[in-house]
């Protein structure tokens, strides 16, 4: 592994939880592989390969699952490793980001996965353009999983880098 750079890890839960138990789940630089290591368990950190045609974008941790998804919309999803045993991935249907959605960012959201972006509307007779910011989100337990609108996110705030390729979200506290 010396000579792998990762480029992403995320964690399961917070590594000091001892009774949940955490994995770490580490993206690879210019790979379809990730590599995986269960914190106080593992010695050595295991390579599987994603089966996604082309190499991963983000790896975000939602509904108990390690999520890979890569540029075209196809996910693969880990297989619990609860028993201990290796873990594989699985290929999903592939679910595109929604049209005209461009520079996004993936982010778990209470149990769904989101998707975060730029629309960007073209004027061609003045030759201009605008951006704004849109959300959607996917329950991937429905069997026809597709992006819907988020209209009102309640009381999470949601954090985006500048051109939208990180973000995460956390629920606020005011009172």
């Amino acid at each position: 592994m010396r000579d792998v750079f990762f480029r992403e890890i995320v964690l399961s839960a917070s590594p000091d939880v001892v009774d949940r138990g955490c994995v770490a789940m580490a993206m690879l630089e210019c790979s379809t592989e990730v590599a995986f290591c269960r914190v106080g368990v593992d010695n050595a950190w295991t390579l599987l390969d994603t089966k996604l045609e082309f190499s991963m974008g983000p790896i975000v941790h939602c509904q108990d699952k390690f999520l890979t998804i890569n540029c075209t919309g196809e996910i693969s999803v880990c297989s619990s490793n609860a028993d201990g045993a290796t873990p594989t991935m699985t290929l999903l249907p592939s679910l595109s980001p929604p049209a005209g959605l461009y520079h996004h960012s993936y982010l778990e959201s209470n149990g769904e996965l989101h998707i975060v972006g730029a629309m960007v509307s073209t004027f061609y007779e003045t030759q201009s353009f605008t951006y704004s910011s849109a959300i959607y989100k996917c329950n991937l337990h429905d069997h026809t999983s597709e992006w819907s609108k988020v209209r009102d996110i309640g009381d999470q705030t949601v954090f985006v880098s500048k051109h939208f390729n990180e973000s995460f979200s956390g629920t606020s506290n005011v009172k």
